[in-house]
C-alpha cells in the first residue's frame, strides 16, 4: 500500500517560502502531513486484522450487544503408548487471561515403559497447579486405565465420565477368561469413583452414563437400580460451563458420594460457548442377574467396611469368582465388556472460521512438532469410541444424534478396538465424512486387522504406536454470546 502524498502542499510551500503566507501554508501543509500519515497507519491495520484476525486482543472482543469474538487454538494427540489408548487434547483462548480447557480420554496400555514415559509428558502439559478439567473414560479394561493413578498424582480434576455399569457387571468382566489385569485393577472395579478420588488431589464430580431405555438391557441393567434418595450435590455450573442431560433416571450405586450424577442415555458439556463434549451409551449387553447381582454388591459392601489394612483382594477376586463360577462358565468373550464403551464426540460449537492449523505423524522420542501436511480444512472435532463395535446400526445412531453439521465436523475417528475386524461391522465405510483414522495399537500387535484397514482404506490410516504419535493442532476464530469467565483456579 503506497503512501498518501499530498502535491498541494508541495506546490503551495515552493511557491510560498520565505513569506508571511508561505509560514502558514507551511503549518497547513504539514497538519495535511500527518493526517495522511494516520489516514495511511490506519489503512495498514484494517489491513492486517484482515490478514490475521489474531490481531484482535483479548480472548474476548465485543462486536456487538450480543455478539462476542473468541479466538483460540485447539490441539489433540493420540499418544504413542502402544497397545492400549491415551488422548489428550485442549482448548486455550487467546488474549490476557488465558483460559485453558484440558481434557483426557483414557489412560492405559499393555506397555509399561511407553505409557510411563507419555505420562510424563501429558503431565507437564497440565499447568500448574496441575489441572484436567473432563477426564474421560471410555470403559473398563486394563489397557485404558492402568496409567490412572500415576497420571491423576496430585492433579485436580473437574468432571470425570465414565460409562456406567453395575459393580456385578464390571467386576464380571475381569474374572471371565484371563482374569484381572493386577490386583489394583480390582480396585477399580469395585469402585471406579472411590479409587479415582483417591488418586486424585480433588474431584469436582462424577458424571456416569447409562445405557438408554429401549435398548436391550438385561435383568441385570441398572434401570432396576433404585433411585438415589440422598440426592446428588453436583460442582455448581458457571457461565463458561454447562453440563446437560437425562438424568430423569438417575440411579446410584451401594457405594456412592454425594458428587455423582447420573444421567440416562446421553450427556454433554459445553465449554465457554466454542466448544462441547456429547457423551453417549449404546451399549447391547444382558447384566447379570438380580439375585447374583445383590450377592455380589453385598460382597462388596462388606469389603468396603473392613479398614485398609485388613482389605484382602486376593480373598475378594476368589470369593467373587466362586459365586460367578456358581452361575456361569468363563472363558467366553470380550466382546460384552466393550460393548459398554462410552462413546465421546470433542468439537467446536458452531461454525469458527479457520485461521491455520496441521495435523500428522510425529515419532515418539523426540519433541511432539508436527512434520505432517498442513489441514487446510474447517475447524474440525474427534470422536472417541473406545472397544465398541461399530454397526450399522449404532452409525445411524450416531448420525441421528450428532446431527448432519456435527457429522461433517468430525476429522479425525479412533478406530474402535484399536482397529479388530471383529469390532468394525459397518459395511457402508462410505457414510463416514472423518479424514483421519487413527489406529491404536502396538507396533508387533495383531491389531489393526486387514479388513478394518480396507474398509478405513480412503480415510488417511494413521498408526499410533510405540514410535510414533498422531497430533492435531488449528487456530479458529468463534462469534458467540458467550460472558467474558474469571479465570479458572485448581
Amino acid at each position: 500500500m503506497a503512501r498518501p502524498s499530498c502535491t498541494a502542499y508541495s506546490r503551495r510551500k515552493r511557491a510560498g517560502e520565505g513569506s508571511a503566507g508561505g509560514t502558514a501554508v507551511l503549518r497547513y501543509g504539514r497538519m495535511l502531513d500527518q493526517v495522511g500519515s494516520i489516514a495511511y497507519a490506519g489503512a495498514k491495520v484494517l489491513a492486517l486484522a484482515r490478514a490475521d484476525s489474531l490481531s484482535l486482543k483479548g480472548p474476548l472482543k465485543k462486536v456487538s450487544n450480543r455478539t462476542e469474538i473468541v479466538n483460540a487454538s485447539v490441539s489433540h494427540v493420540f499418544r504413542s503408548v502402544g497397545h492400549g489408548l491415551f488422548a489428550q487434547g485442549h482448548v486455550r483462548t487467546h488474549g490476557s487471561p488465558e483460559i485453558f480447557l484440558r481434557w483426557v480420554h483414557d489412560c492405559g496400555s499393555t506397555s509399561y515403559g511407553p505409557r510411563e514415559r507419555e505420562i510424563a509428558r501429558a503431565r507437564r502439559l497440565l499447568g500448574s497447579p496441575r489441572r484436567i478439567d473432563v477426564l474421560i473414560v471410555s470403559h473398563f479394561d486394563a489397557d485404558h486405565v492402568n496409567g490412572l493413578r500415576e497420571l491423576l498424582r496430585g492433579v485436580c480434576v473437574r468432571t470425570v465420565v465414565l460409562p456406567y455399569a453395575a459393580p456385578a457387571d464390571r467386576l464380571l468382566f475381569a474374572l471371565r477368561g484371563q482374569g484381572p489385569d493386577s490386583l489394583e485393577h480390582i480396585e477399580f472395579l469395585a469402585s471406579p469413583t472411590a479409587y479415582i478420588q483417591s488418586a486424585a488431589e480433588t474431584v469436582g464430580e462424577f458424571i456416569y452414563i447409562d445405557a438408554a431405555p429401549g435398548d436391550d438391557l438385561g435383568e441385570g441393567s441398572p434401570l432396576e437400580h433404585e433411585p438415589n434418595s440422598a440426592g446428588s450435590e453436583p460442582r455448581p455450573e458457571t457461565p463458561e460451563w454447562r453440563v446437560w442431560g437425562n438424568d430423569k433416571s438417575s440411579r446410584t450405586s451401594p457405594i456412592n458420594t454425594l458428587n455423582e450424577r447420573h444421567f440416562c442415555g446421553e450427556a454433554g458439556i459445553e465449554f465457554l460457548g466454542i466448544w462441547e463434549f456429547r457423551f453417549f451409551n449404546r451399549r447391547r449387553w444382558r447384566g447379570c442377574a438380580k439375585d447374583l447381582r445383590e450377592q455380589v454388591e453385598a460382597e462388596l459392601k462388606t469389603f468396603e467396611a473392613q479398614p485398609p489394612a485388613a482389605k484382602d483382594y486376593r480373598v475378594l477376586i476368589e470369593r467373587l469368582r466362586a459365586m460367578y463360577h456358581a452361575r456361569y462358565q468363563f472363558g467366553g468373550t470380550s466382546v460384552a465388556r466393550n460393548e459398554i464403551s462410552l462413546i465421546t464426540y470433542a468439537g467446536p460449537v458452531g461454525t469458527p472460521k479457520m485461521i491455520r492449523g496441521k495435523a500428522g505423524l510425529f515419532p515418539a522420542l523426540s519433541h511432539p512438532r508436527i512434520s505432517g501436511r498442513q489441514a487446510n480444512q474447517k475447524p474440525h472435532a474427534v470422536l472417541y469410541t473406545g472397544d465398541i463395535t461399530m454397526r450399522e446400526r449404532l452409525r445411524a445412531d450416531l448420525m441421528n444424534l450428532l446431527t448432519a453439521q456435527r457429522w461433517l465436523r468430525i476429522g479425525a475417528l479412533q478406530v474402535p478396538h484399536h482397529g479388530a475386524d471383529t469390532a468394525w461391522k459397518d459395511p457402508a465405510s462410505s457414510k463416514w465424512k472423518h479424514r483421519w483414522s487413527v489406529f491404536s495399537s502396538g507396533a508387533t500387535s495383531r491389531h489393526p486387522g486387514k479388513l478394518t484397514k480396507a474398509a478405513l482404506a480412503s480415510h488417511d490410516p494413521t498408526y499410533v504406536n510405540e514410535n510414533t504419535a498422531f497430533a492435531s493442532w488449528y487456530v479458529a476464530q468463534w462469534h458467540t454470546r458467550a460472558a467474558s469467565p474469571a479465570v479458572q483456579d485448581c
